[in-house]
């Protein structure tokens, strides 16, 4: 399947919807609709789309038809993305644009800068060592009521959490590592304060400068999938588009400075 395959299957909200699902693990067709607000047969036709795109797999288990996720089904959109990532960006947009059939959509939080450092330290600095940037007391569960976070600690591997020590000790879960490819990309499911099934996706890549004779460090964040959060949406958008800024560009650009 080709990139594009994978680009139209992903381009339906409730599609990417049951496709993040199974990253839980293999479900069926019942388990899948139970998560989602549309109905089985619903569900079974955006199974069907994900297959023929090559991103889901099936197999027979007794009575029960369960699917499976292919990572693999990504391997061209990836290459495609990675191969020249602005472009990429831009024609993703395009294709959002003219595909997406509910007006709520909103394009992703995009923001760049360039590290003086080389992508590996530049992506064990923002992984690793997160603690030693972010400002907890500013953008935290605490904060929201006036206190100051004691920590934050990421787990570095596929599938590990971001949590949050508070201001009592307690811990309080940010959200988990979808993709862990040091020292060249990381995926976020976002869903600070809030429930999993209400997360949002953020990629941050790190690209060597094109300079030969410099050493620093091209880095990218995107923030998407902000149609979980319904009439809130764009309120959301605005707030992490300024937030974003203070955290990423200024904060995180300081410490790699």
């Amino acid at each position: 399947m080709t990139y594009v395959d994978s680009l139209t299957a992903l381009s339906d909200p409730r599609r990417r919807a049951i496709f993040e699902a199974l990253r839980q693990g293999p479900m069926s067709v019942s388990q899948i609709a139970s998560g989602q607000p549309v109905s089985r047969p619903a569900v079974s036709q955006h199974l069907k789309v994900l297959q023929q795109a090559g991103l889901v797999s099936v197999t027979a288990k007794g009575t029960k038809r369960v699917y499976h996720l292919r990572r693999e089904g990504l391997s061209g959109l990836r290459g495609y993305v990675e191969s020249f990532w602005s472009d990429a960006l831009d024609a993703f947009a395009d294709h959002i644009s003219t595909t997406q059939k509910e007006p709520s959509m909103l394009p992703p939080v995009i923001k760049t800068i360039t590290v003086p450092c080389p992508p590996a330290q530049a992506f064990q600095l923002f992984t690793r060592d997160i603690a030693s940037w972010w400002p907890l007391d500013k953008n935290s569960v605490s904060a929201m009521s006036g206190k100051v976070a004691r920590d934050i600690e990421l787990d570095p591997r596929e599938g590990g959490e971001i949590t949050e020590i508070d201001h009592e000790g307690a811990r309080v879960l940010w959200g988990s590592i979808t993709d862990y490819s040091p020292p060249s990309r990381l995926g976020l499911a976002w869903h600070i304060n809030r429930p999993a099934s209400e997360a949002t996706s953020v990629t941050v890549t790190f690209e060597a400068d094109d300079d030969p004779a410099s050493s620093g460090t091209k880095v990218t964040l995107i923030h998407a999938g902000w149609e979980v959060f319904g009439d809130d949406a764009q309120s959301m958008r605005n707030g992490y588009d300024s937030g974003w800024v203070h955290v990423f560009e200024q904060r995180f650009k300081a410490a790699c400075s």
